[in-house]
């Protein structure tokens, strides 16, 4: 942030909210938290229902392919 005189002449370089200091030694252990969440098995689970999203497509083609040689 910089400062500009009335006269627009100079200026003054301003470190934007110093209260941020203290909060950079938190920021290490959010890492530390979110590895154990990567560990669950959760995250596996929308992987498994992707195939079976696609099986449900493939067989309602083979449906449609039957009913398409019945007529």
């Amino acid at each position: 942030t910089y400062i500009f005189d009335a006269d627009g002449v100079g200026s003054v370089y301003v470190e934007p909210e110093t209260p941020e200091v203290p909060e950079t030694p938190e920021i290490p252990e959010e890492p530390v938290a979110e590895e154990p969440k990567t560990e669950e098995p959760v995250a596996e689970e929308p992987k498994a229902e992707e195939p079976a999203a696609e099986e449900t497509i493939v067989g309602e083609s083979a449906e449609a392919q039957e009913s398409t040689n019945e007529e």
